[in-house]
């Protein structure tokens, strides 16, 4: 059967972050079951970002995953004044503290006395203990548990609430296409907060979790990221337009370097570097980080001190200046082009790498760790000549060079009739030839400049764009291909050995686990739990991945 890869279009949207991602084209072998080289590449996944509607949770503390602070009016109103969480905007009256808990509540804003609150998400159904530490007024609501106040007295307390009715995530939407639930939500509201002693370290520990430490991973999450080598967290950052140029957080609002005991590892800041690298270090596993395009000399060096000193001996850094400065649906791309100087954007983005490169390598060479560090110059798969730029000014500072090969079909319009399965699976075989010729082409660019290459994402893509994507019957039948059968092999017996055999060294697919819709179907895995088999209802890519690398050691 003959099979073709292709790369999504620049200007599609996800529901992931609302990313957008690139126009590339790859192909994949013409025959079944193409064969791989002697030395198989290494196998990595990329991590969904944490939000209160993300398809799993990778803590046993739900409240780590919870929105930004919102406001609304104590006299009662709207559900969001907006003088709450926004990160460097966030309005003067609203101060935090640095782990992001306000320091008095009410407040005025706008005129008006405000409280906080904010929604976390629920993912089964039982014992939930909630922590609350401080003086002052709370109030929680959730599946089955009526809305319940609390005075807080001081010190910290606890309380055992029993969850019923939440969301099954392996349950389908009842009207609409084919797609599964999300999680259900906690609301949380703080009407009061001493100055002196306010409400913090708020946690909702999960069953089976109830007495754990405020900071464990879920350990089905661990068990699962056990197959892989490398985990990218560009998500887990939220690097992509991100609003922050310095890594110190003095204030709680202005900087991405929160610590674990940050209200939330779900807001625009991204994931502690504590988390990160205690992942990293518990699961003896190799990271791949994206630094912010907007960070100042300082938050370089900041953020590349935290991780050279947080990271284990003996795990592998991967870094990379931003993400996809080349897709100008991202503000990374138009910022480097208005800001930095160079011949054109990809000299510009080397640049700014090299910085970066620069930074991270003084930073782990002072603390003995200079041999971990992998800087990657990333491009665009279609396109050589955009890495070829880049490295006229990074080269001297740059390991490896990455792309991200992304296979499937973009329906720009709506087909009539729809195809078939075996026709999804067939239908962009006339693009391969050209296609093979761009992967060769970054092979021998590679090689040309004593580089390794690397793919920073990959997987499928089907998905429509332009007005196509509202129509929920190709909607069903592109989730649907995505459980068939046929996705399972284009992954186990074309598309993982195709990649490989063109030199690869490290495969990070996208992405581990997330809800699929009208956007694109990314997630391995459609939910976190969600069972990894050959079968219809298990999920079949991740099954196809693990497959095709446990018949390729």
């Amino acid at each position: 059967m003959n099979k073709s890869l292709i790369e999504k279009p620049a200007g599609c949207s996800s529901s992931i972050l609302s990313r957008c991602r690139a126009a590339m084209l790859i192909g994949v072998s013409a025959i079944l079951g193409s064969s791989s080289s002697d030395a198989a590449m290494n196998v990595g996944q990329n991590l969904d970002g944490i939000t209160y509607y993300s398809s799993g949770s990778v803590f046993a503390n739900s409240f780590k995953a919870c929105g930004a602070w919102l406001t609304s009016p104590v006299a009662g109103g709207a559900w969001d004044t907006g003088f709450g969480d926004k990160g460097p905007s966030t309005d003067a009256a609203f101060v935090m503290r640095t782990d992001g808990y306000p320091t008095v509540v009410p407040f005025t804003a706008g005129g008006v006395s405000q409280y906080v609150h904010t929604l976390a998400p629920v993912y089964e159904n039982g014992t939930h203990r909630l922590y609350f530490t401080g003086k002052g007024t709370v109030k929680y609501s959730g599946p089955g548990v009526a809305a319940t106040t609390r005075v807080l007295t001081g010190g910290t307390v606890t309380f055992d609430v029993t969850v019923t009715g939440t969301n099954d995530l392996a349950a389908y939407n009842a009207t609409g296409p084919s797609l599964r639930k999300g999680p259900s939500s906690w609301y949380i509201d703080i009407l009061v907060s001493n100055s002196t002693d306010p409400v913090r370290d708020i946690r909702i520990m999960r069953p089976g979790y109830n007495t754990s430490g405020r900071d464990t991973f879920d350990s089905d999450f661990k068990t699962k990221l056990g197959f892989y080598h490398t985990f990218r967290v560009m998500d887990w950052l939220r690097t992509n337009n991100s609003p922050y140029t310095k890594f110190a957080n003095t204030n709680g609002k202005d900087g991405t370097g929160i610590g674990k005991d940050f209200y939330s590892q779900g807001t625009g800041r991204g994931v502690s570097v504590d988390h990160i690298c205690d992942l990293a270090n518990e699961t003896a596993k190799n990271i791949w980080i994206c630094v912010p395009h907007a960070f100042t000399n300082a938050g370089m060096n900041d953020m590349a001190a935290s991780f050279a000193s947080k990271i284990g001996v003996g795990r592998k850094v991967h870094v990379e200046y931003s993400n996809e400065v080349w897709n100008g649906m991202f503000q990374q791309a138009t910022w480097v082009a208005a800001n930095v100087s160079g011949a054109n954007t990809p000299q510009k983005y080397g640049t700014k790498a090299a910085e970066v490169f620069t930074a991270f390598k003084t930073k782990f060479d002072a603390a003995g760790k200079g041999s971990q560090l992998n800087r990657t110059l990333a491009g665009q798969a279609a396109n050589s000549w955009i890495l070829d730029n880049s490295l006229i000014t990074a080269g001297s500072l740059t390991d490896s060079i990455a792309i991200a090969p992304y296979f499937g079909k973009v329906f720009t319009s709506l087909p009539s009739p729809l195809p078939t399965m075996d026709q999804l699976a067939t239908d962009t075989y006339t693009i391969m030839p050209s296609v093979r010729s761009w992967l060769d082409s970054h092979k021998t660019l590679a090689l040309s400049k004593g580089k390794v290459l690397l793919c920073y994402e990959g997987g499928q893509h089907y998905v429509g764009t332009g007005g196509s994507e509202n129509n929920e019957a190709l909607t069903d039948l592109l989730v649907d291909f995505n459980r068939d059968w046929r996705m399972k092999n284009l992954y186990r017996y074309t598309y993982m050995g195709d990649v490989n055999s063109r030199g690869v060294q490290l495969f990070t697919a996208f992405t581990l686990s997330s809800q699929w819709g009208k956007w694109g179907s990314w997630g391995s895995m459609e939910w976190l739990k969600q069972p990894i088999g050959p079968n219809s209802y298990e999920a079949g890519k991740e099954w196809g991945i693990r497959d095709w690398k446990t018949n390729n050691p």
